[in-house]
Formats: structure tokens, C-alpha cells, sequence
């Protein structure tokens, strides 16, 4: 009698399962159906139906422990994210490999209004607006107020309308991820 291996993937709920007993009498054991529902059996051969109905509910047990896993690991799996998320672009800040522009705009969509704003950056990005605008901060803004603000990390900036300030910043961003992953994961 040969062993064989099961190997079972957890990454979806079991839909199926079918066992032959390798005699070549036709003996065969199916449990499943349609949709990921394993409550139906379909046996052929002798005295099988023990064997579906362990099956069953064997698949049922490892479906139910699979989603009890994730759910409690729901926040240390947020928070890895998050984690690996933040080394990833703290190297990207390092490397200034990142459209301090496109960051800007990104912001200015969240402003409720388009005039009186003035946009604090870090000085070394404010330099690459500059450049990037040929020193015509304004002309590829118009309407907006450049500030230099040491105290603003790079790839960061804060919008400052009459009508309240909106904050760039990359851990408030990181925040805001990990609460809703937290809240989905």
C-alpha cells in the first residue's frame, strides 16, 4: 500500500475533496459542491460514507480555524504592513526618490477652498520646486504661498487655508492605513 501527501491550501475555503483508494475497483469518495459548500457527498465502492462525512467535517473544522487565525492576528498583520510600509518609504525619503509636486497636489485636492494658501515645505523640497519650476514657484502654483519650514520632514507638506490647515505628513498617512487594514484585514 503506497502513502501518499496531502497538502491542503488554507488561502480559500475548501470547496472539494475527493479520495480514490487506488484498487482500480472504482471506489471513490467526493464531498463538495458547488461555491465552496462542502455539505453534499457523492460515494461509490463499500462502507464510504464514514469516510465523507469525517472528511466533511474535517474541512469544516479547518475552514473555521483558518478565519479564527486571521481574525485574530487581524492587528499584528495590520501593524507588519504598516511597518514594512514605512521602511519603504523612509528609504524612498533617503533616496529623494519621490514628486515632491505630486505630493503638493495631492494635498491642495483636499483644500476647500483656492485662495490664501500657503504651503510649508521642508527647504530641500521647496529647492526642488523651485528647480522644477525654473524658480517660478508660483507660475506652476498660481495663487499659492511657498514657506520653508525646517521643522517639515521631507516628502511632507502642510496647506494652510482660512479655513483650516491640511496636513501631508507620511505618519499621519501610515495612521490612516493601519486603522482601516485594522478594521478589514
Amino acid at each position: 500500500m503506497a502513502i501518499g501527501m496531502l497538502e491542503v491550501d488554507v488561502s480559500q475555503a475548501i470547496s472539494s475533496v475527493s479520495i480514490y483508494d487506488g484498487a482500480g475497483a472504482g471506489n471513490e469518495i467526493q464531498a463538495g459542491g458547488e461555491g465552496g459548500d462542502i455539505g453534499q457527498a457523492h460515494v461509490k465502492g463499500d462502507n464510504l460514507g464514514d469516510a465523507v462525512d469525517a472528511l466533511d467535517a474535517a474541512a469544516r473544522k479547518l475552514n473555521h480555524f483558518c478565519m479564527n487565525i486571521v481574525a485574530a492576528h487581524r492587528e499584528a498583520i495590520a501593524k507588519l504592513s504598516v511597518d514594512i510600509a514605512r521602511k519603504i518609504l523612509s528609504q524612498k525619503v533617503q533616496e529623494k526618490d519621490y514628486e515632491i509636486c505630486s505630493i503638493i497636489e495631492e494635498a491642495l485636492n483636499n483644500v476647500p477652498t483656492k485662495h490664501d494658501i500657503t504651503v510649508h515645505l521642508n527647504p530641500a523640497d521647496l529647492a526642488s520646486v523651485k528647480s522644477a519650476g525654473k524658480g517660478d514657484v508660483e507660475g506652476m502654483f498660481e495663487g499659492l504661498k511657498f514657506a520653508a519650514d525646517p521643522s517639515i520632514g521631507c516628502a511632507e507638506c502642510i496647506v494652510e487655508t482660512p479655513k483650516g490647515v491640511i496636513e501631508s505628513l507620511i505618519d499621519g498617512h501610515l495612521e490612516h492605513v493601519s486603522r482601516v487594514l485594522s478594521n478589514t484585514v
